[in-house]
């Protein structure tokens, strides 16, 4: 080969090559656009969600609205603390009574709420040993109740309210036996009865109407042997009664009446 055919066919070596570059950027220029315009509607698409979520987060001091329910359907509810004890039961029984029970940190009830079947309300407060020390209720829905019991769940205090005006108030002895009745008749009388170890009345101290008052005194028995009385005039007279109730003793006016 002369060496203008070398030349020559150097010339068109050449010429192919830059032709095989010249498409090979023109085959390269579509995709790197293609990919450019993917990189760029991911990160327009990144910058719309990191606008979004920074939106819905709430400010500083601002809570998240809850969620509402009109209505919740169980049979009971169990609220526990973090480690997981019992501290609040709303239950209902199989006889249809519901009740709320509120317990301390080692899950003992300390407090319980019933309202029962036979329309009688109760609240409780309970002791170490989970026994009722006081209850507060109503019966009926009319007339309210107040008990309070020592250690040993004896009842030592009772008092009630009934719905014609009348009011008691009853203390116990540690055995539980009536000791002592404080009382308002309908006519809003007061009285206070004072019972022995065998729950019998011994004293009676009462005042009748505006200003007639009068102090008994009982036996062993029962039976009225001493009155003390002021009647309404301001007049005042003592009675000593024997056992049959006969008088035995008066001062000064002989007109008091005896009780057997």
């Amino acid at each position: 080969m002369t060496e203008h055919g070398v030349a020559q066919r150097d010339q068109d070596l050449e010429h192919r090559m830059n032709f095989l570059k010249a498409a090979k950027r023109t085959a390269e220029q579509p995709e790197q656009g293609h990919m450019r315009w993917i990189v760029t509607t991911i990160g327009l698409l990144l910058v719309i969600v990191g606008i979004w979520a920074t939106e819905a987060q709430p400010s500083s001091g601002q809570r998240q609205p809850a969620t509402v329910v009109d209505e919740i359907v169980a049979r009971r509810i169990v609220i526990v603390d973090r480690d997981g004890g019992k501290r609040a039961i709303l239950d209902t029984a199989p006889d249809g009574e519901v009740r709320l029970e509120l317990r301390d940190a080692q899950s003992k009830v300390g407090t319980w709420l019933s309202p029962n079947t036979i329309a009688t309300s109760t609240l409780a407060i309970l002791g170490a040993d989970e026994s009722a020390l006081i209850e507060l209720g109503s019966v009926e829905g009319q007339a309210p109740v107040f008990v309070m019991r020592d250690a040993a769940g004896t009842r030592r205090i009772a008092a009630t309210a009934v719905k014609d005006g009348g009011a008691f108030v009853l203390v116990n002895d540690t055995q539980g036996r009536k000791r002592c009745v404080m009382a308002f008749n309908e006519k809003q009388e007061p009285q206070m009865t004072l019972f022995d170890a065998s729950a019998k009345p011994r004293v009676n101290l009462a005042i009748d109407g505006q200003t007639t008052c009068s102090l008994d005194l009982r036996d062993a028995q029962g039976r009225t042997r001493l009155i003390a009385r002021f009647d309404d005039g301001g007049e005042a007279a003592l009675l000593v009664l024997d056992e049959k109730g006969n008088r035995i003793w008066s001062a000064p006016a002989p007109s008091v009446p005896t009780k057997k």
